[in-house]
């Protein structure tokens, strides 16, 4: 550098020998060796300039520049330097070789955002140097990255399916006579056979068994060759290549007709053969309890700290982010990544759109109440599905405080429940419930999963038979498609057929009529014996012959009284003729009031959701909690009929 530079001159205005001073000369040397080295690495031709002299020689490959001082290291090298270097900008001091690649150039082949969001974070060992010398791999992968909204966790995914196709070509090198050294030399007809070969000694295959020990290898290594197989075609079109277009087309007719019976076929068996006789956990409602008990405790407690000091910051967020996805039953990651814009906007809309006053009128009180307090937030998850988040008022509480306190605890990232600086990523909900968990005594804290806890309210939606068009509701507010939501989150039915289908088969062994017989929940509970099941408490939904309520051949007679009400005797189950009192239109339009949700969902109300409405309703406090449950009960008969 001249004389006459800032940096020269300051050098040379300190004394001589002083510490100043020596540490702005190699400040000076490391950027004049990095000018040089870059280009060396950049243009694959020259001698680089190392911090230290190597023992031994080493591939350019083999070098990573300090992101602080801009020396040059071995790898292992740049690790040990990169605890002590006072020039790094990062308090992280053990990323000193995922920083120093940073600095790498790019290659001129390789898009710049995918080179440096997916390649960088890649380990670089013998499998990165197979996809890196691999321009079909690299093809592939800026396919995915292209195709993809790209977030934090998408260049993991793009890794991980690169790494499978670098994992292939390593396992085929070790068959040297078959002459597959990259992806394009798998799709020559005659080395077809050899491709199987490798894919089924990847996954683990066995003769004797003929089980994959990792079946969804195969799978997900077949679905990437045919879609390295269309690029390459893509490619020989482009480039008017025979070779590639015949070679490309030959693989994607083989895999289309071969493919299933060679490897997907067996794949899938292992994999649905798997689950037979698995355990089927879920978790227990008490365990669920004692974790929203705890949650609501400790927000409670760190609402009042966090006002005060802001070392508290984290701690909030983790409960909150805990609760907000234990409440609404969601995927981990679809609550972690909410940004602060996806926030604001959500607060926004619920204080600018009104409600109709005719849907109001459709709604009870409690419902108008949810509808006011409650906020809703869209975001997008699987396969682009939109996934809603509801946040209650305690939980909006703890956001704005977390927003309010995000400057103090040096928190500046997009998503609402980020980490503090210099870290720009989230929290991990998994990560976040694991450490909760571990903090109470729960019975089975271990299988406390937020896929386990979305497997659980699917279960119990199957369990109290909830409709076809409540099932849709669940399943879109879950961020599921139907079929998904049906075949993958409800458990099994082993409780359906342990309880009622057993039922059935009893009955039908003792030689009885079931013809009328509907296995839900709603239907009356009878033991084999012929017993009648109490129905004192209501709960006992109507089958769809009502008098199958009762007790056909119970006896005796009870007396109407006079206002033509029917009553309830202790030898009951016996029920008698009375009187009916025609119902006029405002009984009617209560009943449409208080009871429309029950209506909608074709659910007959308990005894207790009844003779709540009947103590606060005047218009209906004339009819007893039977006749209002029977005349509900029509109302659903008659709905079904529309």
């Amino acid at each position: 550098m001249h004389k006459n530079e800032v940096i020269v001159a300051k050098a040379l205005s300190l004394p001589k020998n002083s510490a100043e001073r020596k540490e702005i000369w190699k400040t000076i040397r490391n950027e004049g060796d990095w000018d040089h080295n870059f280009n060396v690495l950049k243009n694959g031709t020259g001698t680089l300039i190392p911090k230290y002299r190597e023992q031994k020689t080493r591939a350019h490959s083999e070098f990573i520049p300090c992101s602080g001082c801009k020396g040059l290291y071995s790898k292992t090298s740049l690790s040990d330097h990169f605890k002590t270097c006072v020039s790094k900008q990062t308090d992280k001091k053990n990323q000193g070789v995922k920083e120093g690649r940073f600095l790498l150039p790019i290659p001129e082949h390789i898009n710049g955002g995918f080179y440096k969001d997916v390649l960088l974070s890649m380990s670089q060992d013998d499998i990165y140097m197979y996809i890196y010398r691999d321009p079909l791999i690299l093809k592939f992968g800026k396919r995915l990255y292209e195709n993809k909204d790209i977030q934090e966790h998408t260049s993991n995914h793009i890794s991980c399916r690169m790494r499978e196709l670098g994992r292939l070509i390593g396992e085929a090198k070790k068959t040297p006579e078959w002459g597959i050294q990259k992806i394009e030399d798998c799709f020559s007809p005659e080395k077809f056979n050899n491709v199987v070969s490798c894919v089924k000694s990847l996954a683990g295959f066995s003769e004797d068994t003929h089980m994959y020990a990792t079946p969804s290898l195969a799978l997900k290594i077949g679905y990437s060759l045919q879609r390295c197989a269309r690029i390459y075609r893509s490619d020989g079109i482009i480039e008017s290549d025979i070779t590639k277009q015949e070679n490309g087309s030959a693989f994607i007719q083989l895999y289309e007709s071969d493919w299933n019976d060679l490897i997907s076929s067996r794949a899938r068996q292992t994999l649905s053969e798997k689950k037979y006789n698995a355990p089927k956990m879920l978790p227990l409602c008490e365990d669920v309890y004692k974790l929203n008990s705890y949650l609501k405790e400790k927000i409670k407690e760190l609402l009042m700290k966090l006002s005060n000091d802001s070392a508290f910051y984290i701690e909030l967020a983790k409960m909150t982010l805990c609760h907000i996805t234990l409440f609404n039953r969601k995927r981990g990651g679809d609550v972690q990544r909410i940004t602060v814009d996806n926030y604001k906007q959500a607060i926004e809309a619920q204080n600018s759109v009104p409600y109709d006053d005719e849907l109001k009128s459709s709604l009870s009180d409690v419902e108008i109440e949810l509808c006011r307090s409650l906020t809703r937030i869209e975001l997008k998850g699987k396969q682009e599905r939109k996934v809603a988040i509801l946040l209650t008022p305690e939980m909006i509480k703890c956001i704005d405080l977390l927003m309010q306190k995000r400057s103090d605890a040096n928190v500046c990232g997009k998503y609402l429940f980020a980490r503090p600086s210099p870290s720009t990523r989230t929290l991990r909900a998994s990560d976040v419930l694991n450490e909760i968990c571990g903090k109470i005594e729960l019975r089975y804290g271990n299988i406390i999963t937020y896929t386990n806890l979305r497997k659980h309210i699917a279960t119990m939606a199957q369990i109290h038979e909830l409709s076809e068009n409540g099932q849709d509701q669940l399943a879109k507010f879950l961020g599921h498609d139907i079929r998904v939501h049906r075949e993958i989150y409800r458990q099994p039915l082993d409780i359906i057929q342990k309880t009622k289908i057993s039922k059935m088969l009893m009955l039908i062994n003792e030689g009885k009529n079931v013809t009328e017989m509907l296995f839900n929940n709603q239907e009356e509970v009878k033991e084999i014996d012929g017993s009648c099941a109490d129905e004192s408490d209501g709960e006992m939904d109507y089958q769809t012959d009502k008098d199958s309520l009762h007790n056909k051949s119970a006896q005796g007679k009870r007396k109407a009284p006079s206002d033509g009400r029917s009553t309830d005797e202790n030898s009951a189950g016996k029920r008698h003729k009375t009187q009916k009192k025609p119902w006029n239109p405002s009984e009617m339009n209560s009943v449409n009031k208080h009871f429309s949700h029950f209506i909608a969902m074709s659910k007959v109300p308990g005894k207790n959701d009844i003779e709540n409405v009947l103590k606060k309703d005047k218009i209906l406090s004339k009819r007893t909690w039977r006749n209002v449950k029977d005349q509900v009960y029509n109302l659903i008969k008659k709905q079904r009929k529309c």
